[in-house]
């Protein structure tokens, strides 16, 4: 997506920016290790659904469908980078589950 994106500025697609995956989580207030280890998770998720996809015998057309829009949809999220590192900075302050989310709130008395 990044080619693209530099293709249609009129720039060099081997043009340096901080718009790659990793520096957009760390200026969410990913450290490294943590964005490491979150497109680790979230590769290895795809990658697990792809593979159970194919095992179930979705046709590769729908496959190739479900890619485009994956891709479709980073590339709407990153068009804007303040959009991308906002949407980041929500998921890294979202609570786990709602019982930390009524843990971390002050009780009304």
């Amino acid at each position: 997506m990044l080619i693209v994106r530099r293709l249609k500025e009129g720039r060099s697609p081997f043009s340096a920016d901080r718009n790659h995956i990793h520096h957009i989580l760390q200026d969410a207030g990913f450290g490294p290790t943590r964005a490491a280890v979150h497109l680790a998770w979230v590769s290895l998720l795809l990658g697990f659904t792809a593979a159970w996809l194919k095992r179930m015998q979705v046709p590769p057309p729908l496959l190739l469908l479900a890619f485009g829009l994956l891709c479709v949809g980073w590339y709407w999220l990153t068009a804007r980078r303040e959009r991308a590192v906002a949407f980041f900075r929500r998921l890294r302050r979202a609570p786990a589950c709602p019982e930390s989310r009524r843990a971390a709130l002050p009780e009304a008395e």
